[in-house]
């Protein structure tokens, strides 16, 4: 499998995957312009695209789903309340079960719900039957279902949304500072250091940082706490950040 980031912030996520025969878009938050400008920067068109698979209906993960879908006659998938609340118009859409196995190709995903604050955002294990990876972006804290679900896996993909001091100290209102700290919101550079040391093992590649927050992070720190929290626990991962905006370079399991 080849992944590779379109964007990844507040301001729009996009993630591509890539199989032998099967290539996906994990969220398409991007305008449908810009996803097309970034996927030609990768090799590919948007034809070349199988699906869209939303996470869940907020605006910077789906804003460009539906013309985007429309333009290019691509599949949205999504639970039902993510289908029901998602702007994706009349695109064609599909609906799959969180936490029943569906397929894309030679692609098998399953949805695993998510602390967040949406109708019900998910995370998402993805396998070719040879490697797996562990897809989990917007969520408040990490759960019994999540960490079983996640751990040992060949690529780890999770949110370092905010430095919990930059966040404490930042120009946010008292209320939206309050509401991204909490169970519901998104995680913290330490509480996702702290994930990746414990659902890493031998077998895991590389964990990749993504939906950092502009105002309370910088990738130097989230890097340096999730590489620290490694170390401790002598586990050898490979660290990435995702870009904010623009195409991050493709990373390859083979």
């Amino acid at each position: 499998m080849e992944v590779a980031f379109l964007g990844s912030s507040s301001s729009g996520n996009s993630t591509l995957i890539a199989s032998e025969d099967t290539r996906i878009l994990i969220d398409a938050g991007l305008s449908a312009r810009e996803m097309e400008r970034r996927l030609g920067l990768l090799g590919y068109s948007p034809e070349d695209m199988d699906a869209i698979v939303l996470t869940h209906e907020h605006t910077d993960h789906c804003r460009g789903a539906g013309i985007f879908a429309r333009k290019y006659n691509i599949t949205i998938m999504g639970n039902a309340p993510t289908l029901a609340m998602a702007p994706i118009g009349s695109a064609n859409s599909q609906e799959f079960r969180t936490q029943e196995e569906f397929s894309i190709g030679d692609l098998r995903l399953i949805a695993f719900p998510v602390p967040h604050n949406a109708a019900e955002p998910v995370c998402f294990v993805i396998t070719d039957y040879r490697h797996s990876i562990g897809f989990a972006t917007d969520l408040g804290r990490l759960t019994r279902l999540l960490n079983g679900a996640l751990f040992d896996k060949d690529l780890l993909i999770i949110e370092a949304n905010h430095d919990e001091e930059m966040l404490r100290k930042g120009p946010y209102p008292e209320f939206l500072k309050r509401s991204i700290a909490s169970p519901t919101g998104h995680l913290s550079n330490r509480q996702t250091a702290a994930a990746a040391a414990e659902l890493t093992t031998d077998r895991t590649r590389g964990v990749v940082l993504v939906h950092l927050s502009e105002e309370n992070n910088t990738p130097e720190k989230a890097g340096h706490a999730v590489r620290s929290a490694l170390a401790r626990r002598l586990k050898s991962a490979d660290v990435y950040t995702a870009e904010r905006y623009r195409v991050t370079r493709p990373i390859s399991l083979k």
